[in-house]
């Protein structure tokens, strides 16, 4: 599975290369993938690539994210990002 997942990061990679639009969808998919197999990393590697293509946070980002934090313990980091949503009055996924 994790090959099919990097193999998804080559492909949004040369979407953008090749200057065909994506969306929020694509790279949120893949990043809750990575949340699932509480792989910080990856899902970091994610985030990156949404901020240098230009693809805007959504609500479901947001939440992968923060369910990514909660599942690892990575306490520090799920307390920023609530703050974060919180300025940003972005509503929390109480699933």
């Amino acid at each position: 599975r994790t090959g099919m997942l990097e193999e998804q990061e080559v492909l949004l990679e040369r979407m953008y290369e090749e200057k065909i639009v994506s969306n929020a969808v694509a790279y949120n998919k893949l990043l809750n993938a990575y949340a699932n197999q509480k792989n910080e990393i990856k899902a970091k590697k994610v985030v990156k690539m949404m901020k240098s293509h230009g693809i805007k946070f959504d609500q479901f980002t947001w939440n992968s994210l923060l369910s990514l934090y909660v599942r690892n313990e990575n306490s520090v980091e799920a307390h920023r990002l609530i703050e974060e949503m919180k300025s940003k009055n972005i509503q929390f996924d109480s699933s």
